[in-house]
């Protein structure tokens, strides 16, 4: 990712994993986050999110050293091995804009139900709040799409869905509802440039594949890709430069 390649090992009596990278194609090992030294003093330590910036200086991650789920979301500086003055109780997603110093990120409440969006900007300290789901079955997450180009905020329930979008490299402006929840469907999106793309069950439990120009974004332009099958579930898709999987 960016030109390094992730991983994370264990070793033999060590209770938790040790995060490193080094360069695409090899070069020197760089131990990012050593959860058995992060551990000491607390009870418990769970890594929670964990995602580089674009240019690879930042890592946003969030940790747990309770043991209930309550997450603290951080960034580290991996050239300096310092961390930002950015700490938010209770974070669960996290994703980046193009700039590198654009995060949106997602807050619990008190029910430990992920219910609200911000968006912080690292470099001038200033945070916003974007969207707060206040449907009681509903959760909202955010990513950023693998073609990096998009940021997709998600709010969904058991049942159903709705997805808003936001061009990483406009990470100021507004997020954009692709389309509104309706009872019993469930959608997903992700973006392949020239289109969005969609794991949709409006013709079935078991979902579909669809897409549309991301310029007509709405239910109504979707195009099939992957038919629904009454044998067959699909679970998840990933979009690649040239293939879908």
């Amino acid at each position: 990712y960016g030109g390094w390649e992730y991983w994370s090992r264990t070793t033999a009596g060590r209770q938790y994993q040790v995060h490193l990278r080094r360069p695409v194609g090899g070069g020197i090992e760089e131990p990012l986050l050593d959860l058995n030294a992060m551990a000491e003093g607390h009870p418990f330590m769970s890594l929670g999110a964990f995602q580089p910036s674009p240019d690879g200086r930042l890592l946003a991650y969030s940790t747990d050293t309770t043991g209930f789920r309550q997450y603290t979301l951080r960034v580290k500086d991996l050239v300096t091995g310092t961390h930002l003055p950015f700490a938010v109780e209770l974070g669960g997603t996290i994703a980046w804009a193009s700039d590198n110093e654009t995060v949106f990120y997602t807050v619990d409440d008190e029910a430990k139900r992920p219910a609200s969006v911000f968006r912080a900007n690292l470099r001038s300290g200033a945070t916003e709040l974007l969207y707060e789901e206040t449907d009681e079955m509903f959760r909202v997450s955010v990513h950023r799409s693998r073609s990096g180009e998009y940021v997709f905020l998600t709010s969904a329930s058991h049942t159903a869905s709705e997805v808003r979008c936001l061009r990483a490299d406009l990470p100021t402006g507004p997020f954009a509802l692709i389309e509104p929840r309706t009872a019993e469907h469930e959608y997903y999106a992700d973006h392949h440039p020239g289109w969005f793309y969609f794991l949709t069950n409006d013709q079935g439990r078991n979902f579909r594949v669809a897409r549309t120009p991301i310029d007509s974004p709405g239910h109504a332009s979707w195009q099939e890709v992957v038919p629904h099958r009454d044998g067959v579930m699909l679970e998840d898709l990933d979009l690649f430069a040239r293939h879908l999987v």
